[in-house]
């Protein structure tokens, strides 16, 4: 590893730290709007949008609403929408940080138990407000080209590193081109980029909310049962504080 990765790596992780501070920071005034099914939706307006998991292709409704606007407008272009996770459970999410958390501590097994807590936050959200998915708020996607093939984006989902950081500059033209491509596409239908990962788009959010200078987030974590279709939204203290104290 070179001394300017080295340093990229120290800079980015600092500006992570520091973003995190202030979304926490961003008041949730819930809505309580209902999530639907992603699938449903695309066979109706006969679109051409890849589900990774399907079972699980789940947002709120007015979210899931634009996304099919924008998966249209990529149609059109002759580029196909790649979903790889939206909806999140605050179970899965709590496994998805302990698995980064045990990922960065094989990786940096020389720093302390603090850090590596924040380097895994960096990348999987360990605060459930923090977490978009956990609201059925985020998305996280790619393009593919008319044929099925996908776009070169330097790193592939979900990468761990600084080189997921949408506008990381040691990239190609072409690159810089494909991810410029997606977030024009996605922030056309409202949605906001989160800037360290160039796949993670997400509306109403304390991210999005922050990002698009609104004073209130109107999305926050969600228990959704599958099986009734209904939300049960928890109470909004727990949303703000680390679920992953006992690691």
């Amino acid at each position: 590893m070179n001394n300017n990765f080295q340093l990229l790596q120290k800079k980015y992780n600092q500006k992570s730290k520091d973003f995190d501070k202030k979304l926490l920071k961003v008041p949730l005034k819930e809505v309580g709007e209902n999530l639907v099914y992603l699938p449903t939706l695309s066979k109706k307006y006969k679109l051409n949008i890849v589900y990774v998991e399907r079972d699980k292709a789940f947002l709120r409704e007015s979210i899931a609403i634009q996304f099919m606007k924008s998966a249209e407008f990529f149609n059109k272009k002759g580029f196909i929408l790649k979903v790889y996770s939206t909806y999140r459970s605050l179970d899965e999410q709590k496994s998805k940080f302990i698995t980064r958390y045990q990922s960065m501590k094989n990786s940096f097994p020389e720093k302390p138990r603090s850090e590596l807590l924040k380097l895994a936050n960096t990348y999987t959200a360990g605060i459930p407000i923090l977490a978009a998915h956990t609201g059925g708020a985020a998305i996280d996607v790619t393009l593919l080209d008319k044929n099925g093939k996908l776009l070169d984006f330097g790193v592939p989902y979900p990468h761990g590193d600084i080189e997921s950081i949408t506008d990381y500059p040691n990239f190609s033209k072409k690159v810089k081109g494909n991810r410029k491509i997606l977030k024009d596409g996605m922030e056309k239908y409202s949605f906001i980029n989160y800037p360290f990962e160039y796949w993670h788009y997400s509306i109403g959010d304390v991210c999005a909310t922050y990002l698009s200078g609104k004073k209130f987030a109107k999305f926050g974590p969600v228990n959704y049962n599958f099986k009734n279709e209904r939300a049960v939204f928890p109470k909004q203290k727990k949303d703000y504080t680390h679920f992953l104290k006992f690691l």
